[in-house]
């Protein structure tokens, strides 16, 4: 311990000089922090903060010493994991909120697919074996287009992420294709998009009059929930840094639900710190996730999101036959959490037809190397909303 006193300094410089091979190595790759490069940035880091540690010690620094001596801790417990993860590259991502003019609809809704555009999507699970390969058309309104019904006396809004969008099926073998064609003189408009949550819905329908999109007079609203919508809707810390960082950011202020812009506008601190942890070794070797945990402050604010979003709807239209659909999905909660969501969710007036036990979920019922539904499940669940409804 003596002889690292006396090289104190020795160790501050060295560890800079770690920093800056880190620093070159990133340059020369950008936009991927490299292994060696990741390894001499947390050594150079190690050997600064060790230094620093040793040198407040010796001016009797208390305070100071033991930052540095704490930091230096979690840098060895930061390197501990990163070599037992195999010494991973880390992708270098930048967070920037996308500029856009006040008004526009990608920055009050999110992302949104363009209007009047064509999206090809295919799935390849091997060499010649293409699991699924569709069109989606998208209309002037940045809706799906669903098959037109001339005859139509009724609309059906359909809300939500791939699920009710079509993940990998055509426009007829959806949700929302599906149920007009069970349900006689109906006309579907599908609203959702791939990775949107219920703050995409309630932003949706505050931005936009939709009364003037849709020719019918009458009709119904659904809102086809995916329990990851709370974590989308929340802003959790694996949602927010994969894709959601620019996507609507709503919180209670004084019991009221508040529109504050994006996450990464309008959070700045929490999301500020995703953005540092989120790549960090220790959260992926222990596969650490903020929130740790969803509450039932979570649930209330995802409930008071689909109760405004009701709101604007029958304010619109007139009616307020607006309805949350839970729709059959792969797991990821348990049976004590749903039931303590779904009681919230009741308790502020919002009728749900419960479809998560339509089918088992998995086989037939899923595309061929994907999770997502198949039309078989969008039929069956069709079939039973339209009864249901009607």
């Amino acid at each position: 311990m003596k002889g690292l006193k006396k090289h104190k300094v020795s160790l501050v410089v060295f560890g800079l000089g770690l920093v800056g091979l880190a620093l070159g190595s990133t340059l020369e790759k950008p936009g991927l922090l490299p292994p060696t490069a990741r390894m001499f940035n947390l050594l150079g880091w190690f050997f600064i903060g060790f230094g620093l540690t040793l040198f407040s010690f010796k001016r009797n620094w208390a305070v100071p010493a033991n930052v540095f001596l704490l930091g230096s801790m979690v840098l060895a417990l930061e390197l501990f994991c990163f070599f037992s993860l195999g010494m991973p590259a880390r992708p270098h991502k930048v967070y920037k909120e996308v500029k856009h003019p006040d008004g526009h609809i990608q920055k009050e809704i999110g992302n949104l697919p363009l209007a009047n555009t064509e999206i090809q999507d295919v799935k390849v699970l091997g060499e010649g074996d293409t699991a699924f390969k569709v069109t989606y058309e998208i209309d002037q309104y940045s809706r799906r287009t669903t098959p037109k019904v001339d005859s139509a006396q009724e609309y059906a809004l359909f809300f939500g992420c791939s699920i009710a969008f079509g993940h990998g099926v055509e426009n007829f073998e959806n949700l929302p294709g599906q149920y007009q064609a069970v349900c006689n003189g109906v006309a579907s408009y599908n609203y959702a998009h791939r990775g949107q949550g219920t703050n995409h819905m309630l932003a949706r329908l505050q931005h936009h009059n939709l009364r003037e999109q849709v020719r019918e007079e009458s009709g119904k609203a659904f809102y086809i929930f995916f329990w990851d919508h709370i974590y989308r809707a929340i802003g959790s810390m694996e949602r927010y840094t994969d894709w959601l960082y620019n996507a609507p950011y709503y919180k209670l202020e004084d019991g009221k639900l508040v529109r504050d812009g994006s996450f990464r506008s309008g959070r700045k601190a929490v999301s500020w710190f995703y953005e540092k942890v989120f790549q960090t070794s220790i959260v992926r070797y222990f596969e650490i996730g903020f929130p740790i945990e969803l509450n039932e402050s979570h649930f209330n604010l995802i409930a008071e999101m689909i109760l405004e979003s009701k709101k604007a709807y029958a304010e619109q239209f007139g009616n307020d036959e607006f309805y949350m659909v839970v729709h059959p999905t792969f797991v990821h909660y348990t049976p004590e959490e749903f039931e303590a969501f779904l009681k919230t969710v009741e308790s502020k007036g919002i009728q749900v037809f419960d479809y998560k036990n339509v089918v088992e979920y998995g086989g037939k019922y899923t595309l061929r190397g994907d999770p997502h539904p198949s039309p078989t499940t969008y039929k069956l669940v069709a079939e039973a909303l339209c009864n249901d409804v009607n």
